[in-house]
């Protein structure tokens, strides 16, 4: 208990917020230098007008919609070897994300073949979304 009151304590102090912003940066750093994964790539075919991935809607409507409970999404998902057979019939994997939609869309364009300006881009919203928290909470 007395280092969760420590801890509490050193918050509360004034320029504490900077110190906060620059651990979490330094602990999510890492990201800038891995590649773009599993579902930074199905957006990138997503969003690609030469390319497509069969089964999902298209990106206007949202790109994190990855299975919308259409049977026939799930056939044509499961034929290219997207979802496997085991995939209930029903299912709905939905998101509803316009802001990240959004950044995704503008990442691709900008910088669809450099990943760590993507991660870059996230880790400049992640800075933003501390220090609106640190706003809120010192608000309250």
């Amino acid at each position: 208990m007395k280092l969760l009151a420590r801890l509490v304590s050193l918050c509360a102090r004034p320029g504490a917020w900077r110190w906060i912003m620059v651990i979490a940066l330094a602990l999510a750093l890492p990201a800038l230098w891995s590649p773009l994964v599993i579902d930074d790539l199905i957006h990138q075919i997503r969003m690609d007008p030469e390319r497509s991935l069969g089964g999902f809607d298209d990106p206007k409507d949202g790109l994190f919609v990855f299975a919308n409970g259409d049977p026939t999404q799930r056939a044509v998902a499961m034929e290219q070897g997207v979802m496997g057979w085991w995939t209930a019939k029903d299912l709905r994997f939905v998101f509803l994300r316009p802001i990240s939609s959004a950044t995704h869309r503008l990442d691709y364009r900008l910088w669809a073949e450099n990943s760590a300006l993507v991660h870059a881009h996230s880790l400049a919203w992640f800075l933003l979304l501390l220090a609106v928290v640190y706003r809120l909470y010192r608000r309250f």
